[in-house]
């Protein structure tokens, strides 16, 4: 077995956003950092599959418990603390204290809100009718006499956000306290989108402080970020396990090779599952539909307490071309094959339904993405990012949403060192770090098709997506 002869402050399992924030802010602030990926590249698995929706809190909104929204507000707080110096990361705060964006060529965040379109209580999916059992009819009762104070609550919450003087910061504590008292109408509007086939007598529209997101350029700068303080990466490196060694934690690859670090976090996703099988670890996989030519303008998101009937539209770029990315409600065991069908065939008929122009799509096609949660109930999600300890020196992490890796990388370095992280960095040169990264893939599908390779799967021609 061949030992390195130079060990690490620490070694980082995993090359997706969470690994890769980690490993780029240790570096950032003066310790010596090695990432460990078994892919070929960079944030090409979980964090190369999702739908490029940054969420900043709008989206839980709507929830009625405080944790998941004041989390993801933090996620602003800590990227205007943590990251402003980054070129990219183009939000910022105005001179009014409001939350603006900027443009730049290596913007972070596109400098668009994503609009909600909500279901009002008059809408017939509420309705007993509907149901497919007496229980769901039940449930359905039930949820029209509590949407009307959920969608207060969101509205309420809306308009602390907008109103925060993000100068006083932080946010997080303040705009989850949005109650009654933040209510008003003036900014909900009517939903008039031709586009999209919802009833507008039984919806209206409010617009989001959710953003699209260039994730690319966050891996890129992240990238550079990390290998301009001489931090270290290993691609096509499998982690098979640890031990404790005379001179610290020995980490061992699947080649054969050992690394040695002071301190280990294991920040692999799905594969924590196997690593770590007592801490709850489980796999989720979602269903994301891919169409080009796009088949609506706006970024908007369909609520509704009925998780089945959500449907959310991303408007994408790629060479300048516009195309789609969907998704919705829809969620599988990774294992299930039959569930995970289950959930593309619910995706493809809810798109049908609510997009029309779909029909009409060059190139369409479903594929799935898998993310790691911790918790193990069934069918309840967790979207908060987690901090688990294995042993004094080794740590297990999920971000919960890329979005939270930002502040999963700042708490866990204060965890670990008991101070703060460095807030900013000299960026002393600017490596080439074409080997280190690749394209989301949908963007690759996307790219492949305007190249002529690829004809896609065609959803009205009844092929299977």
């Amino acid at each position: 077995m061949r030992t390195s002869v130079q060990g690490y402050d620490l070694v980082v399992v995993g090359g997706g956003i969470a690994g890769l924030a980690i490993a780029e802010l240790f570096a950032r602030s003066g310790h010596r950092v090695l990432i460990l990926e078994k892919a070929a590249k960079l944030c090409t698995v979980a964090s190369g599959n999702h739908h490029e929706w940054f969420h900043f809190g709008s989206l839980y909104s709507i929830f009625p418990q405080n944790q998941f929204l004041r989390t993801m507000v933090g996620g602003i707080d800590d990227l205007l603390e943590y990251y402003a110096h980054f070129e990219g990361m183009n939000l910022c705060v105005g001179e009014n204290g409001n939350l603006t964006s900027t443009s730049t060529s290596e913007a972070w965040f596109r400098d668009q809100l994503i609009e909600y379109i909500v279901a009002a209580p008059n809408d017939p999916e509420f309705l007993f009718y509907k149901a497919r059992s007496i229980l769901d009819g039940l449930k359905r009762i039930g949820a029209r006499l509590t949407w009307e104070f959920a969608i207060k609550q969101f509205v309420s919450r809306h308009n602390r956000f907008y109103k925060f003087d993000w100068r006083t910061g932080p946010a997080s504590p303040h705009i989850a306290k949005g109650w009654w008292w933040d209510y008003s109408n003036s900014i909900i509007d009517k939903f008039t989108d031709k586009d999209i086939n919802l009833d507008t007598n039984t919806h209206f529209q409010i617009t989001g402080y959710d953003r699209p997101m260039n994730s690319g350029n966050i891996v890129a700068a992240l990238t550079r970020s990390l290998i301009s303080h001489k931090g270290e990466i290993l691609l096509d490196s499998a982690y098979e396990g640890y031990q404790k060694g005379p001179d610290g934690l020995e980490i061992c690859l699947k080649n054969g090779t050992t690394k040695i670090a002071k301190k280990l976090v294991l920040a692999s996703g799905k594969s924590l599952v196997g690593h770590l099988p007592g801490f709850g670890f489980r796999n989720v996989a979602s269903p994301l539909l891919i169409a080009y030519p796009h088949v609506a303008d706006g970024n908007v998101v369909r609520l509704t307490p009925f998780v089945s009937e959500t449907i959310n539209h991303m408007k994408h770029y790629v060479d300048g071309e516009p195309y789609s990315l969907i998704g919705g409600g829809y969620s599988a065991d990774p294992n299930c094959p039959a569930e995970i069908e289950a959930s593309k065939k619910g995706l493809i008929e809810r798109a049908r339904s609510i997009f029309p122009r779909l029909e009409k799509a060059q190139f369409v096609e479903v594929y799935v993405s898998q993310k790691t949660e911790v918790g193990k109930k069934k069918g309840h999600r967790n979207y908060a990012y987690r901090i688990l300890r294995e042993d004094n020196d080794v740590y297990a992490v999920v971000p919960g949403k890329f979005s939270l890796a930002f502040s999963l990388a700042v708490s866990l370095y204060k965890q670990m060192t008991g101070s703060a992280p460095r807030k900013a960095g000299v960026h002393a040169t600017n490596p080439d770090i074409s080997r280190f990264v690749d394209r989301m893939y949908h963007k690759k599908r996307v790219a492949s098709h305007l190249a002529g390779n690829d004809s896609g799967q065609i959803v009205g021609a009844g092929r299977e997506v």
